[in-house]
């Protein structure tokens, strides 16, 4: 999972996420606050592995904040500290 959430990214916003931390490390999920959708830790800290199996999303610790947006792709081909990856599941209502 990622730990950053800043829906409208600007490069000049502190510690709003996990990003531009060359050689620093991951932080615990949780460490920032919600989006404004009430989701957390989707940018920054690590990029997420997609479906396919070369592209990941988000940026991580080691991007810079223009990097960290829900369209940047990073390209992989082995596995590294600034990647992982997110499990979802749906959760149905039951009333």
């Amino acid at each position: 999972v990622t730990n950053g959430n800043c829906p409208d990214i600007k490069p000049t916003a502190p510690l709003v996420m996990n990003y531009g931390r060359v050689g620093k490390a991951i932080y615990p999920v949780g460490s920032y606050p919600a989006d404004v959708h009430g989701l957390y830790d989707l940018r920054g800290n690590v990029a997420e592995m997609t479906k396919n199996e070369t592209v990941a999303m988000g940026g991580g610790y080691r991007t810079r904040a223009d990097g960290c947006t829900d369209v940047a792709a990073q390209a992989y081909s082995q596995p590294a500290t600034w990647l992982g990856f997110r499990p979802v599941i749906q959760i149905k209502k039951t009333h």
